[in-house]
């Protein structure tokens, strides 16, 4: 008796298997795609090391910050890097905390409150920060700097930063050459802290109340 021949087995997993694991791997794909894009387009989550915000930025607090506030170039968006990128691109308002790339072109990521902005002019005074002629004063406009300057015109297309500790804060009242960041390109922006997800455990401190809004 000849034997019957037997259709060759198909290669790789069986129909049924693949109808099981299509639509979970589907979701799984779409969960990681939006995850993906909102962190890259619309907030991100950083964790702040140093003291130079202090108290409104605790060191190791996770702070949100909104991409979306200043438009959007190439340091607000991953994997780019194009110098002249600018999309929708918007000035930060006196008194914002922001975040912005390294001005000496480093890795790190930095942390300020802005002070002034283009054609603005500062000065530094033992009693505080004037700018074009008032002395900052209120929550929204902390620093007091330690060190004094003459006056000076920010130029188009940076602003002026500071720590709101600014006792420690490298910042704007110094050049980089003198060991500052100098007036800071709007280039460099990534966009603005806007509220404290979780604050970093102090011995004492009400975790809960510090969370929300930043000013």
């Amino acid at each position: 008796m000849q034997a019957a021949e037997l259709p060759p087995r198909p290669i790789g997993p069986s129909p049924t298997v693949w109808r099981r694991v299509r639509r979970p791997l589907r979701i799984a794909v779409l969960a990681l795609t939006l995850a993906y894009a909102v962190r890259a387009l619309l907030f991100e989550p950083y964790t702040v090391p140093t003291p130079s915000m202090t108290p409104t930025i605790m060191p190791g607090d996770h702070i949100l910050v909104d991409k979306t506030a200043y438009g959007y170039r190439t340091h607000s968006l991953p994997f780019v890097t194009l110098p002249w990128l600018g999309v929708a691109p918007r000035l930060p308002r006196r008194g914002d905390v922001a975040v912005f790339a390294d001005p000496s072109g480093g890795e790190s990521f930095f942390v300020k409150r802005v002070v002034a902005l283009p054609g603005d002019t500062v000065t530094g005074l033992p009693t505080g920060i004037s700018v074009n002629g008032s002395l900052l004063r209120g929550q929204r406009e902390r620093p007091v700097p330690a060190i004094s300057f003459e006056t000076r015109t920010v130029p188009e297309r940076h602003i002026f930063v500071a720590g709101d500790n600014a006792a420690i804060s490298r910042d704007s009242r110094l050049s980089r050459a003198e060991g500052g960041l100098g007036f800071v390109p709007v280039s460099l922006l990534v966009g603005r802290a806007s509220h404290v997800l979780l604050p970093a455990p102090r011995e004492g401190a009400d975790r809960i109340s510090r969370i929300g809004a930043l000013r």
